[in-house]
């Protein structure tokens, strides 16, 4: 029989670290923290998104302009559109001036909701001093979908 060369010495095994386990109070406060975290960011998101989002127009909304003190606010002037009818396309530009319509006295209804805009009717004085102004009672006009927004955000509009 033959002699078996001799094996290598062994390596000893490095040691490895000693876990240390956390303690359980400080993992769920750690867990609980993250999750309010969460839920914060989560929120805020969802806020911004809500705020940044325009009203919606409905047809036969009425916008109110209620009577308007010189100073009080500044005007509000927006740039509209005459049109015709409902399914005209926009003609001659017109001014719409918020303190100059609440001092007249009237109300906006939405007639129809297109894609270039927001068809209003208005019923009441004029709404622009001057060649200016949009149509007087009966006529309709349009606005864009923030102007509208803005109409409805000013001091004076009551929806």
């Amino acid at each position: 029989m033959r002699q078996s060369d001799p094996k290598p010495p062994r390596r000893p095994r490095a040691k490895s670290a000693a876990r240390t386990r956390k303690e359980p109070f400080l993992e769920f406060t750690v867990s609980l923290v993250l999750a309010l975290l969460g839920v914060l960011v989560f929120s805020c998101v969802i806020k911004a998104a809500v705020a940044a989002v325009p009203p919606i127009a409905a047809v036969g909304d009425q916008v109110r302009l209620t009577t308007a003190i010189p100073g009080d606010a500044p005007a509000l002037r927006l740039a509209g559109r005459d049109v015709a009818s409902v399914f005209a396309a926009p003609g001659r530009a017109c001014v719409l001036n918020t303190w100059q319509m609440a001092r007249e006295g009237g109300v906006l209804t939405v007639v129809a909701v297109r894609p270039d805009g927001i068809v209003l009717s208005w019923a009441g004085g004029a709404t622009a001093r001057e060649n200016a102004g949009c149509r007087s009672a009966g006529g309709e006009l349009i606005l864009s979908q923030n102007d509208y927004a803005t109409l409805l955000r000013s001091r004076g509009a009551k929806h």
